[in-house]
């Protein structure tokens, strides 16, 4: 397995990276040139790594098990499921507030405190005592 620092690049960095990568793929005009951009990034071990990992999905489409597939290629169940997973699941969209979802709390109907002259009156809290 490859070992990988915990340290990020800086998103600038990161991106022109990315770009360059991309660039030199776009150039490919066939699998071979292909396969030769990529090693130019990338080391034997990495370029393995790859291949595994682009061929799992498509032993499970021909229907082999986690176990097989795993006996097949060398890869443990917990990479093709993460494979899997991310191959399947859908994009995450956060939102801070979701109209379609209301909050725990229960707001009072403005129907209830609404006198006939049109005045919006709450309702008094009492305290409860046992």
């Amino acid at each position: 397995m490859v070992r990988v620092s915990k340290k990020y690049l800086e998103e600038k960095l990161r991106r022109k990276s990315w770009r360059r990568f991309l660039d030199e793929v776009r150039k490919s005009k066939s699998e071979d040139e292909l396969t030769v951009n990529i090693k130019k990034f990338l080391t034997p071990a990495e370029v393995t790594m790859l291949e595994k990992r682009l061929a799992i999905p498509v032993l499970l489409e021909r229907g082999l098990s986690y176990r097989a597939i795993g006996e097949a290629i060398d890869v443990s169940p917990n990479t093709i499921s993460f494979v899997k997973h991310n191959l399947t699941k859908k994009p995450v969209v956060h939102r801070k507030y979701s109209p379609a979802r209301p909050s725990g709390r229960r707001q009072p109907d403005p129907k209830k405190y609404i006198l006939p002259h049109g005045k919006l009156v709450y309702p008094v809290r009492r305290n409860r005592t046992k």
